[in-house]
């Protein structure tokens, strides 16, 4: 619990910092990815059997097919937490926003509280004029979007995940029954058998980083999307802070750390906050995923508009996510519980269906 707290008045520190600490971290991050992913091959190759491997390989093909026993909350817990988890996959935007990259250098970003100025921030967007230059530009900055979503994070969120089960599976014999974060400690033992105290504290120091890395990210993330849908929604409120989100920003990160610290204190099965919360963000995937379409299809010029597939993939991860997420209620509130997750559905489905029915071309900004 103190190095809990510790560890989070740390974040705290950094994101005060915001942009001057950015590259810094960056460059940081990406070793220690490159260690943890090393780590990880060189772990695999030397003490998971060959026939562990090939079980997992198989099993992320195996579509349709659920184990007997498995627990539906637990599954969509691992579906909704995988890659980034829920609301903040769609958060990737911002990231693209607050880097600079295409439009999002003249929308604006947050900067830091420390060492950063006032940044004035668009409030709902700009789109630019469909010229053929404009689009030819834009082909080149989707060039670098599909790389950055198709391969370096939709590949290697894949390995990511590929690895880490394997490193379980392969270590964890089948049937053992683990509670809590008794999972984490028993890799640890497994691999002090073979390379003694230092192969365990090497597990931990990677698991540690797999943790803090994503507290970093997440809090960052979480907070700058409410500050930016408070931002956006009230025009009173950027009069009152005179169009510094810096203010709103660093309000909402507040409030965050402390909810943060009141849950390490008060929550004493923090694995069962964890898979409320991966559930409820399964909810967002499929929300989410409808208000990408609405958007999309409404306010975006038809020259830059999704193409087919694109859409398709948006349109089965509103499926997948709906049926994890139908599985989860109906295990926490039997038929009541889906029946009224399956209503929300519907209406949002419908909401979305006849704003688009109603859809007029926008005009576009300079």
């Amino acid at each position: 619990m103190v190095w809990g707290m510790v560890w989070t008045a740390l974040v705290l520190f950094m994101l005060l910092w915001g942009r001057k600490v950015e590259s810094t971290l960056e460059k940081i991050s990406w070793a220690f990815v490159a260690a943890i992913v090393g780590s990880m091959v060189i772990l695999l190759i030397g003490y998971v059997p060959a026939e562990s491997i090939w079980r997992v390989t198989k099993g992320f093909f195996s579509f349709g097919m659920i184990p007997e026993g498995a627990d539906p909350v637990l599954l969509g817990g691992f579906a909704a937490y995988s890659a980034a988890g829920g609301i903040f996959n769609i958060s990737s935007s911002n990231w693209s926003r607050d880097k600079g990259y295409g439009m999002g250098k003249e929308v604006g970003y947050i900067s830091g509280a420390i060492g950063g100025e006032k940044i004035d921030v668009h409030p709902t967007g700009i789109v630019f004029r469909p010229t053929a230059e404009n689009l030819k530009r834009w082909k080149d900055w989707l060039h670098f979007a599909r790389l950055d979503q198709w391969i370096i994070f939709g590949l290697g969120c894949w390995i990511g995940m590929w690895l880490t089960v394997n490193f379980a599976v392969g270590l964890i014999p089948q049937g053992t029954k683990l509670g809590g974060w008794a999972v984490a400690a028993y890799q640890g033992d497994a691999i002090r058998k073979f390379l003694g105290t230092p192969g365990w504290v090497w597990v931990q120091l990677i698991g540690f980083w797999v943790l803090f890395g994503t507290q970093l990210g997440v809090t960052d993330s979480a907070t700058r999307q409410m500050a930016d849908m408070l931002y956006n929604l009230w025009p009173g409120l950027r009069s009152w802070i005179k169009g510094d989100i810096r203010i709103i920003y660093y309000i909402v990160f507040a409030l965050v750390v402390i909810w943060v610290i009141m849950m390490v204190s008060v929550v004493k099965l923090p694995l069962t906050y964890i898979l409320i919360q991966a559930n409820i963000a399964g909810f967002v995937f499929v929300y989410g995923g409808i208000q990408t379409l609405v958007v999309n299809h409404k306010f975006l010029p038809k020259a830059i508009r999704p193409n087919w597939f694109e859409d398709l993939m948006v349109i089965c991860m509103i499926i997948f996510y709906g049926i994890f997420s139908l599985f989860a209620v109906n295990k926490a509130f039997k038929t009541t519980g889906w029946v009224i997750l399956l209503i929300v559905y519907l209406i949002v489905l419908l909401l979305g269906i006849v704003d688009l029915a109603k859809r007029k071309e926008e005009g576009y900004q300079e």
